[in-house]
């Protein structure tokens, strides 16, 4: 007899856990989702420098305007995959990824 895998079966680590990725027991965030965290803060981050580089010097002849188009819609659709299947950290770190890439990509239309 086959049996359907429910939410709770991954034990060692809880990849498959949902219901807003809280630890019901103890209120908490259980390591995976701290772990996304982490992860989409290092690379949302990693976009700050060039933003305030543009933003100072209004130089953008060295970005790739192609490239930033399809980043752009890379990280919109990684958003709304987020939003999708309710995952909060993929949502919150590409949220915030797009502003800043959106910034650069029309800072790049503006100066050329």
């Amino acid at each position: 007899m086959k049996r359907d895998v429910n939410e709770y079966d991954c034990v060692a680590c809880n990849v498959h856990r949902r219901k807003g990725d809280i630890d019901d027991a103890r209120g908490t965030m259980n390591w995976v989702t701290v772990m996304g965290f982490v992860a989409g803060t290092c690379t949302t981050i990693s976009f700050l420098p060039q933003v305030i580089k543009i933003v100072k010097t209004r130089r953008t002849e060295d970005i790739s305007l192609g490239m930033y188009v399809v980043f752009c819609t890379g990280v919109f659709l990684w958003g709304l995959y987020g939003v999708i299947h309710g995952d909060l950290p993929i949502i919150v770190a590409n949220v915030i990824t797009f502003l800043l890439a959106v910034t650069i990509l029309a800072l790049k239309v503006k100066h050329g």
